[in-house]
């Protein structure tokens, strides 16, 4: 049995979707048998929080560029991205409370040093 497994399908032509696998094997003593759903989630992936796969696809995206655009902008543009998804986060985290978010983040800094 497996549940609510997250991963991805690819199509015949290259386009990619999220998906959510559930899958289920026939009691024993019956003729064997193997029951799939398998759910298409990228809407609702699209519609919440961005995280860690989001930020990932954005980052690969950009490694794509590698050898047509300059080094220094595509950190600078990686940077931004990260420093972005940091601070949706942080916001989120807060209840969207900018005061606390920025607070949040400064003091995460302030115990490394």
């Amino acid at each position: 049995m497996a549940r609510l497994f997250s991963t991805s399908v690819r199509g015949e032509y290259g386009s990619v979707a999220e998906v959510e696998v559930s899958a289920v094997m026939a009691p024993p003593g019956t003729r064997p048998c193997v029951g799939l759903v398998i759910r298409d989630v990228g809407r609702r992936l699209a519609s919440g929080p961005q995280g860690a796969r989001d930020l990932t696809r954005a980052v690969e995206q950009l490694t794509e560029l590698v050898g047509r655009v300059a080094l220094k902008d595509l950190v600078r543009d990686t940077t931004d991205l990260v420093e972005r998804h940091f601070i949706e986060a942080a916001l989120e985290l807060t209840g969207h409370n900018r005061t606390s978010a920025a607070e949040v983040l400064g003091s995460a800094g302030r115990a490394c040093t």
